[in-house]
């Protein structure tokens, strides 16, 4: 699959933000047929300046293809429909990390201060050696539904999710499976 971008924009030298009143398109191409699998239409309410069409390092499609989240954007393949996970007026963005095979997605949501948000959105859950990160709230999200919940303080996040169920971990230099719910 091909994940495009684009914003409409009045002009076409400024880059887009999600915090324009204009929407940002995501689709998903099937790479065989050049045809359109899912689409979706999305706004944000914070100042974070990004390139739409930039590729995301967290590009997961579920184990039998049926849901596939890019950033914060989530796709239900099967029905062709997208949910978005960025930041509203009363919620917080989501930066989609996995999804399983029935369509729960596991991410890490945006911090408050606008420096963190600008340097997660799109980037794996992972702590470099040698760095002292702070522990990030992260959620559970429903790419079926568009819901989103909460998971416990300082809850990890997987990277990947097996179709048994278990995801794939990695913090600092440990990468390790555990049951992902």
């Amino acid at each position: 699959y091909l994940v495009a971008a684009w914003h409409t924009s009045d002009t076409q030298t400024d880059p887009p933000a999600l915090s324009d009143t204009k929407k940002t398109t995501l689709t998903v191409h099937d790479l065989a047929t050049g045809k359109i699998k899912a689409q979706v239409s999305c706004t944000s309410a914070e100042g974070l300046t990004l390139q739409p069409g930039s590729a995301q390092s967290s590009t997961r499609l579920s184990p039998s293809g049926d849901f596939l989240v890019s950033g914060q954007v989530g796709f239900d393949l099967a029905t062709g429909r997208g949910h978005c996970f960025t930041s509203t007026d009363s919620t917080k963005g989501i930066d989609l990390t996995a999804v399983a095979d029935d369509g729960t997605a596991y991410g890490i949501v945006h911090a408050v201060d606008d420096t963190e948000a600008t340097s997660l959105y799109g980037r794996l859950p992972i702590a470099q050696d040698g760095t002292d990160t702070p522990e990030r709230d992260s959620a559970r999200v429903s790419v079926r539904t568009g819901t989103s919940i909460a998971l416990p303080a300082a809850a990890e996040v997987p990277m990947y999710v097996a179709a048994d169920g278990h995801g794939v971990f990695r913090t600092r230099d440990v990468v390790a499976v555990y049951p992902a719910s």
